[in-house]
């Protein structure tokens, strides 16, 4: 089975990263993880492939063994297989998806503004994250704003 793990940009600062694989009782298999999406070999039996500083390999008596991701980026975000030299040869896929939480653009969103009453203005809030955020406007007095005509 292999589990995959969400993650919020608190977690990522604390906490590794576990993609399981459990094998039927063989004897000492050869047990490879690979990234799918880039054809990317990450470790072979006991050894470490990438040159990735923060993946790591544990095993457990030659039955489990676990791909570590310390400090998950975005970039992370992606398949992964697990696969044993059985005959015939088994493998299992897993998708990690990385959640980055909202965060606004400050570059590309409107800072303060003066008009005169009954002139046009356009406002603009750029945010970034994954799943893509939601923008929503509101008054901090709470009364309507008109948006297109209508008032929200």
């Amino acid at each position: 089975k292999i589990s995959i793990i969400n993650c919020s940009e608190l977690e990522i600062e604390y906490i590794w990263h576990t993609i399981p694989n459990m094998m039927n009782n063989r004897s000492n298999p050869q047990v490879a993880w690979v990234r799918v999406d880039t054809q990317t070999i990450l470790s072979i039996h006991h050894n470490v492939i990438t040159q990735n500083p923060r993946i790591s390999l544990t095993y457990n008596d030659h039955r489990s063994w676990y791909l570590h991701i310390r400090e998950v980026e975005e970039s992370d975000r992606g398949w992964y297989m697990c696969q044993v030299n059985t005959d015939p040869m088994r493998s299992r896929k897993g998708y990690l998806q990385v959640v980055v939480p909202p965060a606004i653009v400050e570059s590309m969103t409107s800072n303060d503004m003066v008009v005169r009453e009954g002139t046009n203005v356009s406002l603009t809030c750029k945010a970034k994250g994954f799943p893509e955020p939601y923008v929503m406007w509101r008054r901090e007095d709470g009364d309507e704003m008109a948006i297109g005509g209508e008032n929200v």
